[in-house]
């Protein structure tokens, strides 16, 4: 068993070296599957919002943040009273959280392959939806009865 030279921190966990390239790569990996979430509220009627969406949705998210399938979680919350520069046409919210993976330069990115996404799976326009993004702490995020700061040792 390798024993740490240094702490385990989230920031080591976030993708940073650590001086022991055997614990790097475990936290790394688990780094990698932990948490994303990513939610698009809309008017669009339940009836435009597929099974194939979802799935493409969730191949998507894992895609853009370099994370597991397995651990995405994809919510569309259709037939939503909403408008949006005082037009009731097609518009949507969203909301993306990660452990990491999210900041300046990666949401452009990120931004960008969600609309092109949804205006050309759900018609609904880049200048008609918002997307808020969310890099959470690990203490944040409960999972198998406890949080991720605990499964990631910090």
């Amino acid at each position: 068993m390798r024993v740490a030279r240094e702490p385990i921190t989230e920031e080591n966990a976030r993708g940073t070296r650590h001086s022991d390239p055997g614990v790097a790569t475990c936290v790394s990996a688990l780094w990698r599957v932990t948490m994303p979430y990513l939610e698009i509220a809309t008017n669009l009627t339940k009836e435009k919002i597929t099974p194939e969406i979802l799935t493409n949705l969730s191949k998507l998210l894992s895609a853009i943040l370099g994370k597991a399938e397995q651990y995405c979680v994809v919510r569309v919350i259709p037939d939503q009273l909403m408008t949006f520069g005082g037009s009731s046409d097609p518009c949507a919210t969203a909301l993306l959280i990660s452990l990491g993976k999210l900041g300046v330069e990666e949401n452009k990115g990120h931004a960008a392959k969600i609309y092109e996404f949804v205006e050309n799976s759900l018609g609904i326009p880049g200048d008609r939806m918002y997307i808020q993004f969310f890099d959470k702490p690990s203490s944040e995020i409960g999972y198998k009865g406890t949080t991720f700061h605990q499964l990631l040792g910090r």
